[in-house]
């Protein structure tokens, strides 16, 4: 899971590159820029789904790990 948001970071990293390039130019291509936009947004909706996806995960890990646990004297 690490890796596919690495990949996801590096990538929307490099619509962000490509989009101020685009931006910086003399005579900016609104086609491209739009284009780039769209898929700059897709990939953060991605990473978002990846870390929820992740977190969970790991609440549901903690939650199995802290299911067996007794507390003495509290009667739980």
């Amino acid at each position: 899971m690490i890796g596919r948001l690495n990949a996801l970071k590096s990538r929307h990293s490099e619509l962000e590159k490509k989009l101020s390039e685009e931006q910086s130019r003399p005579l900016p291509d609104s086609l491209d820029i739009a284009t780039l936009k769209k898929m700059k947004l897709e990939v953060k909706d991605e990473l978002q789904l990846a870390r929820d996806s992740s977190e969970d995960r790991l609440r549901r890990r903690r939650r199995r790990r802290n299911s067996g646990l007794e507390y003495p004297g509290l009667g739980v």
